[in-house]
């Protein structure tokens, strides 16, 4: 069974691309969207870590193929989920998949 036959959802995610001002001052987001077929596993509150880096709670992990654009900050939506991107591991180190891990946007 190939790695691919898991990935059970697809997910789209948003990045911000660029951050203009207009007349106000105020940011506009410019941002860029994409389809990722993906597989999410919500974790217990014994498997929950904080993130360090961001001093959030992983909440989910997901995984992907490698090769993929995810990346720190991006926005995934998986059905009525919507999961902030903390932070993307080769986790076996060999190239057959992505553990991105994420915090649950309420």
């Amino acid at each position: 069974m190939a790695i691919e036959d898991f990935y059970n959802k697809t997910a789209t995610v948003t990045r911000i691309s660029s951050q203009t001002q207009d007349s106000s001052g105020s940011l506009v987001d410019t941002t860029t969207t994409f389809s990722l077929p993906c597989r999410v596993n919500s974790l217990s509150s014994k498997e929950q870590v904080m993130h360090m880096k961001k001093e959030s709670v992983v909440t989910h992990k997901l995984y992907c193929a490698t090769g993929t654009a995810v990346q720190e900050d991006d926005e995934i939506v998986v059905g009525g989920l919507t999961l902030l991107v903390l932070g993307v591991r080769n986790i076996d180190l060999t190239d057959r998949f992505l553990t991105v891990d994420c915090t649950s946007r309420e």
